[in-house]
């Protein structure tokens, strides 16, 4: 399968209506078609998507998904989900308009296979919460580890922290790819990833928190 090939008018439609939109933070291409191979190669029968956008990354996962598989996406821009929702009209598709934090928080746990982090909550909040609505075995992956420039000021130590916490954690297993805008997939080995000593770590207090700073 040829994702970018198959879903080029697709994709065609995204970015037009995302440049009428004005949105400029639509998940990268290479991101996108590798997340859709994980998510097909995993079988992944529930896949959470925590950002949106107006959909690239969601078309290219909705097309991998297997048979009676769900796929839940929220974001809290009501306009950029919706132009996901008129482009992709797959009925495992679910939106949400919310925010990604608050929706965490309502997840059941090891309730999903599949987590694409590509929202502030989830990454860099929330991180527990995230970490606990992944099943054992399950996949974790976040994006946007490189330098971007909508970064906001400062950012480059978050990130630091957010994959030093990562290695540190004993329950998971963390691959990072300096590619495409730098990816790390990490993979749940047990229910309780996250060991007291790390969310009382200094440096890391921030990616459980659940407010978003000040500059974002």
């Amino acid at each position: 399968m040829n994702y970018p090939q198959t879903l080029a008018p697709k994709i065609a439609q995204i970015e037009q209506a995302s440049s009428a939109l004005g949105f400029v933070a639509s998940c990268d291409l290479q991101v996108a078609n590798f997340c859709a191979v994980l998510v097909a190669g995993l079988g992944a029968k529930r896949v959470l998507e925590l950002g949106t956008g107006t959909g690239l990354s969601t078309l290219f996962m909705a097309e991998a998904l297997a048979e009676g598989a769900q796929l839940v996406s929220v974001d809290v821009d009501a306009d950029c989900s919706a132009v996901a929702a008129q482009a992709i009209t797959d009925a495992r598709v679910q939106f949400e308009v919310a925010d990604a934090g608050g929706f965490l928080k309502t997840c059941q746990p090891n309730c999903f296979d599949f987590i694409f982090a590509d929202a502030w909550p989830g990454k860099f909040s929330h991180l527990d919460a995230a970490l606990n609505a992944l099943a054992p075995n399950g996949l974790y992956v976040i994006d946007d580890l490189l330098p971007q420039d909508n970064w906001p000021k400062n950012h480059q130590p978050r990130v630091d922290a957010l994959l030093a916490a990562l290695e540190a954690m004993d329950g998971v297993a963390l691959s990072y790819l300096d590619w495409a805008s730098g990816v790390a997939i990490v993979t749940k080995l047990d229910e309780q990833p996250i060991a007291p000593e790390i969310r009382q770590h200094a440096e890391y207090a921030f990616l459980f928190s659940e407010t978003m700073p000040s500059d974002i």
